[in-house]
């Protein structure tokens, strides 16, 4: 028997076994040392415990979570190709981690701008968090807004890239820099509740930022050019279609076969309503989830593509689910 049945074998019998995790714990310290501790780890040093926090996250979100080890196991041809195939999870597990670290700093930016700046007013009576309701200090309307997320991410498009000074970040600068500098992100929120026509939620705010910006295509998939997929290996094939079939089993019934009406029609959400018998913005909620899961689960913008193809594929095979 080889090492690679061996695992198998392993993992059919425990699971994930003292060989496996042995396995999984020598790809996470070579792997993890490529990312700066200041920006991916969150006690900022690379040490033993922390490799073993890491090891122990994903295993607990992707590999047994999400049973994309079990996937990559059955697909692996050679003990090469399974340890290529998990070292380029755990960067996307990396850097997906990151990700949502930059949207909880947005998150506490916007926050604090709209506490703190005289332009900016709550109308509620206690603070909630997410749900509190914010418009422009010389705003008339108290009344919630009426627009939608999509309608609201229009008003934000008014302002260019250029008006707003957009600063873009790969995920291996030095900190975790914000997309607009304080005077921009000011200017922007302010554009957006004095145009909103009501009051409108934190939550909403960011939201429309996460439209405007791309947010979870951006701060994926910019990676360094140095762990960009340049090949289409066997390895990679491979985590290709775990990816896809993981992104497929998170979809519903209903939400499969919203996504599968929108590659038919060729990306038009407006014929996918019509299609599926939904609104636009609930058949928009659906394919931009479907997208951010695409997203997470890549390393490239090729590697997004591929991904995204493979969904469509298994789709069509299985006739929207």
């Amino acid at each position: 028997m080889d090492a690679l049945e061996t695992l198998r074998e392993e993992y059919r019998q425990l699971g994930i076994g003292p060989s496996l995790h042995e396995l999984l714990g020598k790809i996470v310290w070579p792997t993890v040392r490529q990312y700066p501790p200041s920006e991916y780890s969150p006690y900022g040093a690379w040490d033993q415990s922390t490799c073993e926090d890491v090891l122990s996250d994903w295993i607990t979100e992707r590999l047994w979570g999400r049973a994309d080890l079990l996937a990559m196991l059955s697909s692996a041809m050679t003990l090469q190709q399974l340890r290529a195939a998990l070292t380029t999870s755990l960067r996307q597990h990396l850097t997906n981690k990151r990700r949502r670290s930059i949207a909880s700093n947005l998150y506490k930016r916007v926050r604090t701008i709209l506490r703190n700046d005289p332009m900016f007013r709550s109308i509620s009576s206690s603070s909630l968090g997410a749900d509190e309701r914010w418009t422009a200090t010389a705003s008339e309307s108290p009344t919630p807004s009426s627009l939608s997320v999509g309608e609201l991410a229009q008003i934000a498009s008014e302002l260019s890239d250029n008006d707003l000074e957009v600063v873009r970040y790969g995920p291996f600068s030095q900190k975790l820099s914000p997309i607009l500098r304080d005077p921009q992100l000011r200017e922007f929120i302010h554009h957006l509740l004095r145009r909103a026509g009501g009051t409108v939620t934190l939550s909403t705010i960011i939201e429309v930022m996460r439209f405007r910006f791309s947010l979870p295509i951006e701060e994926h998939t910019e990676l360094d050019e140095s762990f960009r997929s340049l090949t289409r290996g066997p390895a990679n094939e491979a985590l290709i279609n775990v990816s896809a079939r993981s992104v497929v089993s998170r979809l519903d019934v209903e939400e499969a076969a919203i996504v599968n009406s929108y590659f038919r029609s060729g990306g038009s959400l407006s014929e996918t309503a019509e299609l599926c018998g939904y609104n636009v913005q609930l058949v928009r909620n659906v394919v931009y989830r479907t997208f951010e899961m695409v997203c997470e689960c890549s390393e490239s913008e090729d590697d997004a593509r591929a991904i995204l193809q493979t969904v469509e594929s298994l789709l069509i095979q299985h006739g929207g689910r």
